[in-house]
């Protein structure tokens, strides 16, 4: 029966969505070394999107990509986006949870333990995680911003509390939102012996969860024996650099599309519910690997799922490739070249986690006539959707290099 009603609801939604005009717009920027702006304001209205951008000069660039409304550049650009000088503490503290809370959804990082915790890293790579990950990363957001900052453990769920105004406050990334008292900001120990503080207002959840989440919420503040500062989600280092170099003919593309009848469902439960989104993004490569031994790194500023070496009708030798997270060790995982199958694995870090944005290739020539050979590496990467559909558009940023980029953008819109 439960499943005959999603199929109604299901089937109901996607008759809503798909009865109205679709449209398709298009930006194309063949050569550009400049600050391009790419508007894309109808967020919600985006069903998918395509965007590539290409080195197809014979000079590398290096550049970055960044939301309109906000400076992705760096933390300090990042934080300096986000507040004002003049703001209070209670206003700088407000605006950097709006912020982390519509550029982070609610889901299972497919990251190790501590990197989503990095706020820049979050935002700009990961886009999901759970409340530790969204409140630790908060945390960090108000520790830049100048504020004093601490997480909080609490049994079965983790928040932040930032101090201003000689008091400490809780606030909540995972659900955006704090608990109040006259407009103030209450902390986690105020809350836990006062519970019918904690209200969440139909902004924040819809039909079940608006009835259940509060009750699932004051069970876990109201059980204080189980509640208390964890100084080890906030030890991760904030040594993120946004900057991505395309050599020539190297590619970034990123696709998203929106499926349209099994989100309308939980937006009915929940109206922040992560909408079902099949995203694909790929940092493809050229190498020409010279000489009998030849290594390769790679340095990204989106975590990478997976790498696939991929062989050129050109190539009639044979090449051993080992992988690196450090050019020290190397551990072997293929041949390429002559008729061999490409080499495709999964990228782990020194700790065995998988998922890097640093690495190392060797080739090394296995045959008299590989040691001239070309490959293409492709590289799947998590690449934050949000930052490019967001409500404000995005901006691609050239910042050295004597080459120039090439922008492609597709969005099909209802």
């Amino acid at each position: 029966m439960r499943s005959l009603w999603y199929i109604l609801f299901a089937a109901l939604g996607l008759s809503a969505c798909t009865s109205k005009d679709v449209s398709k717009s298009y930006i194309s920027r063949p050569s550009f070394d400049s600050t391009v702006y790419v508007p894309l304001a109808l967020i919600d209205s985006i069903l998918r999107l395509d965007v590539a951008v290409a080195n197809g000069s014979d000079s590398t660039v290096t550049f970055y990509i960044s939301p309109a409304e906000y400076d992705f550049a760096s933390y300090a650009s990042l934080i300096n986006s986000i507040i004002d000088s003049a703001d209070t503490d209670k206003e700088k503290a407000d605006k950097l949870l709006a912020f982390l809370y519509k550029y982070t959804d609610h889901s299972k990082s497919a990251m190790h333990e501590r990197l989503p915790h990095d706020p820049l890293r979050l935002v700009n790579s990961f886009q999901s995680g759970l409340c530790d990950d969204r409140n630790t990363a908060l945390s960090k957001l108000f520790m830049l911003a100048g504020m004093p900052s601490r997480v909080w453990h609490l049994g079965g769920h983790v928040v932040c509390e930032v101090y201003y105004d000689e008091d400490w406050h809780m606030y909540d990334a995972d659900w955006g939102t704090s608990f109040n008292l006259n407009d103030v900001p209450q902390s986690v120990a105020y809350i836990g012996k006062h519970i019918d503080i904690i209200k969440l207002d139909k902004k924040h959840c819809a039909l079940i969860r608006e009835w259940i989440a509060p009750r699932v919420l004051k069970r876990v503040y109201g059980t204080t024996e189980n509640n208390h500062v964890n100084e080890w989600f906030g030890q991760v280092e904030l040594n993120y650099v946004n900057r991505l170099t395309l050599n020539p003919g190297d590619a970034l593309t990123v696709h998203s599309e929106r499926q349209i009848g099994t989100h309308v469902l939980r937006r009915m439960l929940d109206k922040y519910a992560v909408i079902d989104t099949r995203r694909r993004a790929n940092l493809m490569r050229v190498i020409n690997a010279k000489g009998n031994s030849y290594i390769y790194s790679e340095h990204s500023p989106y975590a990478i799922a997976q790498v696939e070496v991929k062989d050129t009708a050109s190539n009639s030798g044979t090449m051993a490739v080992y992988y690196s997270c450090d050019s020290a060790t190397w551990v072997f995982k293929g041949m390429i070249g002559g008729g061999s199958k490409n080499v495709t694995f999964v990228p782990i870090d020194e700790n065995g986690e998988a998922l890097v944005f640093n690495y190392y290739l060797k080739f090394i020539a296995e045959t008299s006539n590989a040691n001239s050979a070309k490959f293409v590496l492709d590289n799947s990467i998590l690449f934050s959707e949000k930052v490019l559909a967001n409500g404000s558009g995005f901006k691609v940023v050239p910042l050295h290099g004597n080459g120039k980029l090439s922008l492609q953008v597709e969005a099909t819109q209802q």
